[in-house]
């Protein structure tokens, strides 16, 4: 007890010590106990009063910046229109006359025929495979013409003439594909639907066969009974201007080989007029010109392949065998000749357009090695048609 009084005494003391001191003006002097002394616990401090919370954000004063505008997506490339199976089918209306009939160029009376022919054509087709890269299409052509003139191959000046049927197999395919540009339009289109899709440059390779059929009095003379095709051809449209143009807005370019075999009934005392063979090739190029007016050009080269007769060759037939001729000596291996073909057309509506033209067959280099100029000759014809789309057509009026 005596050291409670004690301590409480000593506080007691220190306080009124530091109150005067404080008031004079003078730091207080350390009366603290020592340190050995035992201190009663000092008491726990009072816990700190909730900070305030703080205080809300100032608004913004500036202004924001427009928002970018989004860029378009971009297209997305656009599948080719359906076509029907039958696609490609046609009806034609021709005119072929040769230029010294209307009196253009040299006169041919004694040499060749003078003729104008009117021909009608139908042209079926039916798409066995029909996808975006692969299709395998049939077709054939039956048609029927008038002759005027001194021809050939009829008796008569207005003899009706039909023509030979040919049995076609086509397979297209697509390997090669680069941009989204609009499919070729034009005449070139409306025959062709393999030419269907979109692309600035595409690469087609074709294979085709076919199979003749002796329909033609002319082939009937000559005893063939069959004819036989086979053939490859590399398609490549390539992009000039690009479709939005007026013209020139792709081009077309082809090269094809082709080979063919006529099994000819030949009669037992010449047979050089057997089976014969023939080689052919040919290029192509298409134009747009303007619109749907293109331009279209072609060229090739046919050799037909001599046989060496076993014996002298046949030159008149007498109803005892023939008369022989005198042998060529080295003769060449084939028959060479050039065919030509420039043609300007224009589709007035989808299903219907107009071709005018110019085209040219003769002998390159015959039997003597003699060579003739490929751009114009005793065979020349000028030719007019008008083209009609079946297909397009039904489309049109089914309302598909």
């Amino acid at each position: 007890m005596e050291l409670r009084r004690w301590i409480t005494s000593a506080w007691v003391a220190t306080i009124l010590v530091a109150t005067a001191a404080a008031a004079h003006g003078q730091p207080a002097p350390d009366v603290s106990p020592p340190a050995h002394e035992t201190a009663l616990p000092a008491q726990e401090a009072a816990p700190a009063p909730p900070e305030a919370p703080p205080p809300p954000p100032a608004p913004e004063t500036t202004v924001p910046a427009p928002a970018t505008p989004e860029a378009p997506p971009a297209p997305t490339p656009t599948p080719p229109e359906k076509q029907l199976p039958w696609a490609g089918t046609t009806f034609s209306w021709s005119h072929s006359v040769t230029p010294s009939t209307i009196g253009i160029g040299r006169d041919n009376i004694g040499i060749s025929d003078d003729r104008y022919a009117m021909t009608f054509l139908l042209h079926p087709s039916v798409f066995l495979l029909q996808r975006p890269r692969h299709q395998l299409r049939a077709s054939t052509s039956l048609s029927i013409a008038r002759v005027w003139g001194n021809s050939d191959t009829t008796t008569r000046s207005d003899e009706p003439v039909v023509g030979d049927i040919p049995l076609m197999l086509t397979y297209a395919g697509l390997p090669l594909v680069i941009g989204n540009g609009a499919p070729p339009g034009g005449l070139a289109a409306m025959r062709d639907p393999t030419l269907a899709g979109r692309g600035d440059h595409r690469t087609w390779i074709l294979v085709g066969s076919s199979l003749t059929l002796p329909a033609s009095e002319r082939s009937r003379y000559r005893g063939l009974m069959v004819a036989t095709h086979l053939g490859a051809a590399v398609r490549q449209q390539v992009k000039l201007l690009g479709s939005n143009a007026q013209g020139l807005g792709w081009m077309l370019f082809s090269a094809s080989f082709g080979w063919g075999h006529d099994v000819i009934d030949a009669p037992s005392y010449d047979n050089s007029l057997a089976s014969t063979d023939s080689l052919g090739e040919d290029v192509s190029l298409t134009l747009p010109i303007l619109g749907d007016l293109q331009i279209r050009s072609a060229f090739g080269l046919d050799q037909r392949i001599l046989r060496r007769p076993e014996g002298p060759a046949c030159v008149v037939v007498t109803p005892t065998g023939c008369i022989s001729g005198q042998p060529i000596e080295d003769p060449p291996w084939a028959l060479w000749s050039a065919s030509l073909q420039v043609e300007l057309s224009y589709l007035f509506v989808p299903e219907f357009g107009a071709a005018l033209g110019y085209s040219t067959t003769g002998m390159l280099i015959g039997p003597t090695g003699r060579t003739t100029t490929p751009f114009g000759g005793p065979n020349a014809l000028i030719n007019a048609s008008l083209v009609l789309s079946l297909d397009r057509l039904y489309l049109r009026f089914a309302g598909r």
